[in-house]
């Protein structure tokens, strides 16, 4: 399956320039959006009480939930502090 996936992944790569790019903002809008899910159950609130405890709007939480908002830094600081979490980001080399 890993060999069927990598071969898709490359003619897609070839055929498209921003494939590639695109991909990778998608996965990591899709990838963070599973992090403030899992952030928000491990809480045990819903999305109206967790949005109201970060200052923000259950809608624009839903948005980030379903990775269609890429919040700032910032922002996202303000959602875990106010939740009662310490905000880490690291840097980990990519495999290739």
């Amino acid at each position: 399956m890993v060999d069927y996936l990598k071969r898709v992944f490359d003619r897609l790569d070839a055929k498209y320039e921003t494939f590639r790019d695109d991909f990778e903002a998608e996965y990591f809008l899709q990838k963070n959006a599973l992090a403030m899910i899992k952030l928000r159950h491990d809480s045990g609130l819903n999305q109206t009480k967790f949005a109201r405890n970060a200052g923000m709007t259950q809608g624009n939480l839903s948005r980030l939930e379903k990775g269609n908002y890429n919040p700032t830094l910032s922002h996202l600081q303000k959602i875990a502090s106010k939740n009662g979490y310490d905000l880490e980001i690291r840097f980990k080399k990519k495999k290739r």
